[in-house]
């Protein structure tokens, strides 16, 4: 096989992996985060435009559980968002509560 024929493969495998990872969530939803609550085992957050891709029985919150393993990075991220009003990007995938649950954030 020659060497151009082994790399004519690589935008296949990662054209693959893309399209893999973008039917894990719901939806998204981008801005600054307007409301940032801890209540029980959970911290939820409003956004000034709310969306409810996964039809959760409510879409005014978006939920992550303190015991996520990501819990202690999202919450970081999410605090310092909240407090410079920088704009972040949620993914968001299922329910928990009835209120979508994030799934990664983005930093803008």
């Amino acid at each position: 096989m020659k060497l151009s024929n082994k790399f004519a493969l690589i935008p296949s495998a990662l054209t693959c992996f893309y399209a893999a990872s973008v039917g894990a969530w719901d939806g998204r939803n981008e801005g600054t985060i307007s409301t940032l609550r801890y209540k029980n085992s959970t911290l939820i957050i409003q956004q000034p435009s709310m969306s409810n891709p996964g039809a959760c029985g409510s879409g005014a919150w978006y939920t992550i559980a303190y015991a996520a393993s990501t819990f202690d990075q999202f919450n970081a991220a999410l605090l310092t968002a909240y407090s410079t009003g920088k704009s972040v990007d949620l993914a968001l995938t299922g329910c928990s509560n009835g209120y979508p649950v994030i799934a990664e954030v983005w930093l803008k």
